[in-house]
């Protein structure tokens, strides 16, 4: 007896003007705090996230994220670990990312 896996591929709208969708996971080891909001300024996550928690969201980009806590917090930017270290400043970390936004991969 044999598994079948389905990948499920989002493909970005064409008809998009600000950019292309994205998705982004977030993982926490601690308790921490997020905002996240897509290139329309809608709230894709807006709330205190318990730790061991792992919520993944899509949206237009770029992404505006702001974490609390931000040491606790791991990021994917479709499949590919974000290191946002750059961006913090103390507990919190406050950036964009996604198309139009300066590499990760500096």
């Amino acid at each position: 007896e044999t598994t079948k896996e389905t990948a499920v591929i989002v493909k970005p709208n064409p008809s998009v003007a600000n950019g292309t969708r994205a998705k982004l996971v977030l993982r926490t080891k601690g308790s921490s705090w997020a905002d996240i909001r897509d290139a329309n300024d809608n709230k894709l996550l807006y709330e205190s996230v318990a730790a061991g928690r792992v919520i993944t969201l899509e949206g237009e980009t770029p992404l505006q994220v702001f974490l609390g806590n931000a040491n606790a917090v791991s990021l994917e930017l479709d499949g590919v670990a974000y290191d946002f270290s750059r961006h913090k400043r103390g507990l919190t970390a406050r950036f964009s990312i996604g198309t139009n936004v300066t590499s990760n991969s500096e």
